[in-house]
């Protein structure tokens, strides 16, 4: 049976890659936890070197769907809008431009364009008034940013 020994490595192989899968969820869930890499290898009875290889395999995992996400929530963006932008092009109707601006603002938010704004306070002179007045101000700009026009604790 020339082909059986292949099939039992890939067989191992799967074994010890399901192995390693579920060893670097737990490292994540830990390590999401709070524990520190040491913490996490006493745990699991594995080194922290290796500790340490699967949080960057599983950062690197994360990073490829995140970016896969974005990508096909801009393309689904790209869509909408052209499609917004196709509907009666001779006449644009306010509803279609605040659509447009919607997506605009979508598409802002998930490039991380609408970060908030830093507002700088100085507090060696400021009296209960002014820090009452800075923390509106910024209630006021954070419930504008989020569209609600609501001011809320």
């Amino acid at each position: 049976m020339p082909g059986y020994g292949n099939q039992a490595k890939g067989t191992a192989g799967a074994q010890v890659q399901a192995i390693i899968s579920e060893r670097r969820k737990q490292v994540w869930a830990l390590y999401l936890d709070c524990h520190t890499q040491t913490q996490i290898a006493e745990k699991l009875g594995v080194s922290q070197p290796t500790v340490s290889g699967d949080i960057a395999a599983v950062r690197a995992e994360v990073q490829c769907d995140r970016k896969a996400l974005l990508e096909r929530e801009a393309a689904a963006l790209d869509g909408l809008q052209q499609s917004l932008a196709g509907q009666n092009a001779q006449a644009f109707s306010l509803e279609i431009i605040d659509r447009i601006l919607a997506v605009m603002k979508r598409r802002a938010a998930l490039h991380g364009l609408d970060a908030a704004t830093r507002v700088k306070l100085e507090l060696a002179d400021a009296t209960d008034e002014d820090l009452v007045a800075a923390y509106e101000e910024a209630v006021a700009l954070s419930a504008a940013r989020r569209g609600t026009g609501e001011a809320t604790e």
